[in-house]
């Protein structure tokens, strides 16, 4: 899926594989209007590091259980 640029409510969808890649924006504005939660986004992100840390080792701690 491509970027989204484009935040008004009838644009916003979303798949938990790809939040990662999504503008600020939209996810402020997804938040906003309850199309997905801060736990969902939280997780959603987590799965990503999760996925990518073995390849680029980024990550020293990740504390998911807080």
């Amino acid at each position: 899926m491509g970027l989204a640029k484009n935040t008004s409510k009838e644009h916003l969808s979303f798949s938990s594989t790809d939040l990662h890649r999504q503008t600020l924006a939209f996810l402020v504005a997804g938040l906003k209007a309850r199309k997905f939660s801060s736990v969902e986004l939280t997780k959603a992100f987590l799965e990503w590091i999760e996925k990518i840390n073995p390849a680029i080792n980024s990550f020293i701690t990740i504390t998911a259980d807080l």
